[in-house]
């Protein structure tokens, strides 16, 4: 049982956490495209050696491979995004994988260590639990397009708390 004083504490701890998060600035659009849902718990590996659209490699070690599995059902998300020039999606992080390519524009990506990686039309990168932050500065709308992979009804996406790096580097 929650004694009487404990409710104001819990109540105040609960408006720090609030006041410390990073909430995103200049989205223009964020839409969900198509979700679904698996019917039971992935488990898909792919390997790939050698002949690679006709790019005979086989002889260089040319492979490519990929692991893909959860311990539960999972929730698919296909996302189209929109940042205009100075917007920034807020730390955040995820509880899943997301798969993102930028299909126009460019962006800059902090991530947990405030390391930039810069991302331009056609770029590809994935996010996950970790902390990070997308911010667009350039001068046109940065769009991103996202596939996400999380457990069964879990958010999409977390907001966080800038780390200190963030602070000290002037970062939103």
């Amino acid at each position: 049982m929650i004694k009487k004083f404990a409710i104001p504490f819990l109540i105040v701890l609960g408006m720090a956490a609030v006041a410390l998060a990073t909430p995103g600035s200049g989205v223009v659009s964020n839409v969900i495209l198509a979700t679904g849902t698996t019917l039971d718990a992935l488990s898909e590996e792919v390997f790939v050696d050698g002949n690679v659209d006709g790019d005979d490699n086989a002889q260089h070690g040319n492979h490519w491979q990929v692991k893909l599995a959860t311990s539960g059902v999972s929730n698919f998300y296909v996302q189209d995004s929109t940042i205009a020039p100075g917007g920034y999606s807020g730390w955040h992080t995820h509880p899943g994988v997301l798969l993102v390519t930028v299909a126009a524009g460019s962006v800059d990506w902090y991530d947990a260590n405030c390391g930039l990686h810069h991302y331009n039309t056609g770029d590809s990168f994935t996010e996950n639990n970790e902390p990070h932050d997308v911010v667009n500065s350039g001068i046109e709308n940065a769009r991103l397009l996202g596939a996400y992979i999380t457990k069964q009804g879990a958010a999409r996406r977390a907001e966080s708390d800038a780390p200190a790096c963030a602070v000290a580097l002037g970062l939103p």
